[in-house]
Formats: structure tokens, C-alpha cells, sequence
């Protein structure tokens, strides 16, 4: 077995779709199922070959998350937590503001390493670094959950976002991508 799919860049996934001998625009519908269309199997994406969807499904597995609790705030800040695949919790928070915007404040990390005297996030130490698609997910999960679209990404969650520089920069460049960038929680299949 091999890391899961969302733990790959764009560029990542492009490689390694060639790589298996299917065309670059494959990466494209690839990307749009697992970050627009929010798919939770291989088998839902139905506009990419039952073969490729086979050989994904046996090598590179789709991990999604889930929330685990969730608090509102007199504000309407709503603070999560969210269990990946592996049994790990982060935290994220949904801020809305009085005219529209709606800010995420996302961890890139399980836990943290700095060791802060002030943080108790840090006093617990650090689990894991986050893959690329579980910080994205991070941000879909606020986006579905508000019902419109997360205009900022702040990472001032759990982790300290430059000890895990390669997976924010990754998730910082699948929210841009213009499709997933613009799409709006009304998308999802």
C-alpha cells in the first residue's frame, strides 16, 4: 500500500497518473471529484475508467474525515473537531463576519512540536503532520457546514504551518486551483 491519495500535490498526482499510463487531463476530473464533488469512494467517480478507478482503489486509498464534535458561538463562530482517517483529532474553526466573508482557521499539524509554555496544544506534543487533502478537507468541512463559500484560510490551528511547509503550500495550491477555488458547497454530487 502506498500513501493515500489525497497526500499528493496536483503536480503528484499528475506524475502518477502517467506514471499508471492514463492521459494528464485525467488528473483534472481526478481532482474535481476528490475537492469539488467531495467524493467518499473510487467507485462514485464515474467519468474515469473502471480500470483506473480499480487500480487507485487498491494502491492509494480515500481517506475522508469526519466531524466529531462541533460548538457554536453566541457570534456564530463555530468551532470542530475532526477525526481523520487514522483516528487522529484536529481543530478548526469557521468564523463568519457581519458582511459575508467566512474565514477558516485550520491546523496543519496534529498536535505541535514548538513546545510553547503558553499553548496547551503544544505541552501535548506533536502526533503527525497533516497531508495536503486533509487540510483542504479541513476547509470543505467549514464551507459545507456554513452553506457558502470560505473566502480566507488562516493556519492558526493545532502545528506550526512552516514544520510542515510541502503539505500547507500543497493545500494552499488545490484551494486555488480555479475550479475548487471558485466552487461553492452547492456543487457536491
Amino acid at each position: 500500500m502506498t500513501k493515500p491519495i489525497k497526500s499528493y500535490s496536483p503536480e503528484e498526482a499528475e506524475s502518477l497518473l502517467v506514471s499508471l499510463g492514463f492521459p494528464r487531463y485525467r488528473v483534472g476530473q481526478l481532482l474535481s471529484w476528490l475537492y469539488v464533488k467531495q467524493a467518499r469512494s473510487y467507485d462514485e467517480m464515474t467519468d474515469l475508467p473502471a480500470a483506473l478507478r480499480a487500480l487507485l482503489a487498491k494502491s492509494y486509498p480515500l481517506h475522508g474525515s469526519a466531524v466529531e464534535e462541533r460548538q457554536i458561538s453566541q457570534g456564530g463562530t463555530r468551532k470542530y473537531l475532526i477525526s481523520l482517517f487514522d483516528g487522529v483529532l484536529v481543530e478548526t474553526v469557521g468564523i463568519p463576519s457581519a458582511d459575508g466573508r467566512l474565514t477558516v482557521c485550520c491546523s496543519s499539524q496534529a498536535g505541535c512540536a514548538m513546545k510553547c509554555t503558553f499553548c496547551a496544544t503544544g505541552k501535548a506534543g506533536l502526533t503527525r503532520s497533516l497531508y495536503s487533502g486533509e487540510i483542504v478537507d479541513q476547509v470543505l468541512t467549514v464551507q459545507n457546514d456554513f452553506g457558502r463559500r470560505v473566502s480566507n484560510v488562516v493556519f492558526m490551528g493545532q502545528g506550526e504551518p512552516f514544520s510542515n511547509y510541502d503539505n500547507t503550500i500543497g493545500a494552499l495550491r488545490i484551494l486555488n486551483l480555479p475550479k475548487i477555488g471558485r466552487a461553492s458547497c452547492r456543487e457536491r454530487v
